[in-house]
């Protein structure tokens, strides 16, 4: 929870004078999950353990875009729980005179994330993007910025209206990183923003409907007096440095995914009760995804 608070309130313990246009923090929740949100009022903790933080800073020059993610507790819960090591049959062969099966574990193995992170930079103005994903998942950490085009998605308008609170939205649609996603955005604010890498749409997304692994609601909009002096720095900083493009961060993402494997491999070679018993191969599931990218690694161990 210290990441969490030092990160919020050096939102408000930077906020100067500088910038005379007006900003806006956006606190996002995921969207029909049931939990609740904690005192700190930035923080959502689902019921099945998993807390997150999702806010968007933005002025409609300057943007970023925060998310968090711990699924300690929840990780606690499942490793409390009886494991069942009763392998499935999956494949049957037969060679040289033997018959053969291979065999799987049918629960798939944890993998603890703690203090997983991205950061989004936007700016409106110069037409750029600039983002970060921070994840301390099975090994190590992977920190390290990389770039992207600012909103190359197409928007298809709808003609279709929704109430979330006292907001009257509407609703937009477009295909982005290999998959269907559907928003709905408040043409009543002037600004041209959103959750993660999304934008470019007359009015800020209030709902993020169908990102197929996450979907956010705004539970909260806070009018702020200026955007912060400390995050306009760290933009200027990016901007001054030669920043890998996003075919660089695909290829970071693969190598990173493959020692992972190999690392759960050796682990489970070392594993006394993972070992076979009936000279049929035996295999594990991990599964872990990279989010709101729509990158997803499964791997039979």
């Amino acid at each position: 929870m210290k990441t969490i608070i030092f990160f919020f309130f050096s939102f408000l313990m930077f906020i100067t004078g500088i910038y005379a246009q007006q900003a806006y923090l956006f606190v996002y929740v995921p969207y029909q999950e049931s939990g609740k949100i904690m005192d700190d009022s930035i923080s959502f903790l689902s019921e099945e353990g998993i807390l997150t933080q999702n806010l968007l800073i933005t002025n409609g020059t300057y943007s970023c875009f925060y998310y968090f993610y711990d699924n300690s507790i929840k990780y606690k819960q499942d490793s409390a729980k009886p494991i069942d090591l009763t392998p499935v049959i999956v494949k049957e062969y037969d060679s040289a005179g033997q018959h053969y099966g291979q065999m799987k574990l049918t629960h798939p193995a944890l993998v603890k994330q703690v203090d997983t992170s991205c950061v989004v930079y936007k700016n409106l103005r110069e037409q750029k993007l600039y983002f970060e994903y921070s994840s301390r998942i099975a090994y190590g950490a992977i920190k390290k910025f990389f770039s992207d085009t600012l909103f190359p998605m197409k928007w298809t308008l709808i003609p279709e209206e929704k109430k979330f609170g006292n907001l009257l939205c509407k609703k937009a649609t477009t295909f982005f990183r290999n998959r269907e996603i559907t928003v709905w955005y408040c043409p009543d604010i002037p600004i041209s923003d959103g959750p993660w890498k999304l934008g470019g749409l007359p009015g800020p997304i209030v709902c993020w409907e169908q990102p197929a692994d996450k979907a956010l609601l705004l539970q909260s909009m806070h009018v702020v007096p200026d955007f912060p002096e400390n995050l306009v720095s760290q933009w200027h900083e990016l901007n001054s440095t030669h920043i890998p493009y996003y075919p660089s961060y695909r290829r970071m993402l693969d190598e990173t995914a493959k020692k992972t494997k190999l690392l759960w491999q050796q682990e489970k070679s070392n594993c006394v009760s993972c070992q076979n018993t009936n000279s049929a191969k035996l295999t594990q599931t991990l599964t872990f995804y990279n989010p709101y990218e729509g990158i997803k690694y499964v791997f039979d161990l």
